[in-house]
């Protein structure tokens, strides 16, 4: 079955918490309309692929099943207390992105489909 290559690369800062988060099938974020903006500045979208990035390393990849939200819940931790749902959360241990981590979170600027 092929899938679609991430077109987003979500930096993470910590991957306990990552972990954690996905864990539950979401992504943590900033809380109320601040999360909202970010979301929408970089154009992220329902069913959207994406990968997790912690320190510069890939470490998972998933799809985007929700528009950001407040967690109703206790958060993992409270600096993080909006969400974005998670599915088809696929672990993976190396590679790497060539982005600086100073960078943060951007958009991948390629698309092609792998088995």
């Amino acid at each position: 079955m092929a899938r679609n290559e991430p077109n987003f690369c979500w930096h993470h800062g910590d991957l306990e918490r990552l972990r954690q988060c996905l864990d539950n099938n979401y992504c943590d974020l900033y809380g109320g309309e601040r999360g909202i903006r970010w979301y929408k500045r970089h154009g992220l979208y329902i069913g959207m692929p994406v990968r997790f990035c912690v320190e510069g390393e890939v470490r998972a990849f998933g799809i985007i099943q929700s528009e950001p939200y407040d967690l109703l819940t206790e958060p993992v931790d409270s600096k993080w207390p909006g969400a974005v749902d998670i599915s088809d959360i696929c672990w993976r241990d190396g590679g790497d992105c060539s982005s600086s981590p100073r960078r943060g979170s951007h958009k991948l600027f390629f698309r092609t489909q792998i088995l």
